[in-house]
């Protein structure tokens, strides 16, 4: 499952093509994220007993929910 997730972040993160651009995915977490676009974990912030969290890679910004598995991934 956890190789099906990363796919699936690929595949949505390839369609971003310019700055601001960005993509809305369910059924994720951190940890899959974090394999696909790069180290976040010196950005990371967490927030709240959900676990929102905000983090920044090198191409891309990251916010997103532990609790419901969202993420917004933006290219800078």
């Amino acid at each position: 499952m956890a190789s099906r997730i990363k796919e699936y972040i690929e595949k949505e993160v390839k369609g971003l093509t310019k700055s601001g651009d960005s993509v809305s995915l369910k059924g994720v977490y951190p940890s899959a994220i974090e394999d696909v676009v790069g180290d976040f974990v010196d950005s990371l912030d967490l927030n709240g007993w959900q676990g929102d969290y905000w983090a920044e890679s090198d191409e891309y910004k990251i916010s997103g929910c532990m609790y419901y598995g969202t993420c917004t991934i933006t290219l800078k």
